[in-house]
């Protein structure tokens, strides 16, 4: 019940608010003059539009492609060709009298351990050949024939590379194929000596 008197309570205020304030109604041509302006300002700007429109549009100019694409072209390979013409005229710097003595004294101590090591290879080859001629008995005679002949072919492979190397001490790829085959030569006696009867 205290709920109802609140609402009506409510209700009478609101009634009694609305009375003082002055009630004016609009007058009857005020909703057909905005209408009407409405439609002229939009008749208006459909008008400004179209006007607009007829203009023909200006496009911003721009240069073909190929325009700009062949003289960038042309540039590189301007640039390419001095680039080129640098790097081949340029030649490589001549080392000094000093430096040439000491790549000349490197490669003659070089040589001189390479002399070194070719005695050490020949002493060892010459006492494992032994060893293999001792137990050459013991093994199957095709096993030792196949390795005989193996043999062989590092020995002759030896003998080249020395005489390569007895030519052109300082060629570092003939030293390398010189310790290659006295390595070959060395592993296959081994096994030859380390064999036994298979």
């Amino acid at each position: 019940m205290k709920e109802d008197r609140s609402d009506q309570e409510i209700e009478r205020l609101i009634e009694a608010s609305l009375r003082t304030f002055p009630h004016n109604d609009p007058p009857d041509s005020l909703w057909p003059r905005i209408t009407d302006d409405l439609r002229r300002s939009s008749g208006a700007a459909e008008a400004g539009n179209t006007r607009r429109m007829a203009r023909p549009v200006r496009r911003p100019v721009f240069l073909p492609l190929r325009w700009v694409l062949y003289p960038v072209a042309a540039l590189l390979i301007v640039a390419g060709g001095i680039a080129a013409w640098d790097f081949v005229r340029t030649e490589p710097p001549t080392p000094s009298a000093s430096e040439r003595a000491d790549a000349t004294r490197l490669y003659e101590a070089a040589s001189d351990d390479l002399d070194h090591a070719m005695e050490y290879y020949e002493n060892a080859i010459a006492k494992l050949t032994a060893l293999a001629r001792q137990n050459e008995q013991s093994l199957d005679p095709e096993y030792a024939a196949l390795q005989k002949e193996r043999i062989s072919h590092l020995r002759q492979a030896v003998d080249e590379c020395k005489a390569s190397f007895l030519r052109n001490r300082y060629n570092e790829e003939v030293r390398g194929y010189l310790i290659t085959a006295y390595t070959g030569l060395q592993k296959a006696l081994e096994e030859m000596a380390a064999q036994e009867g298979v």
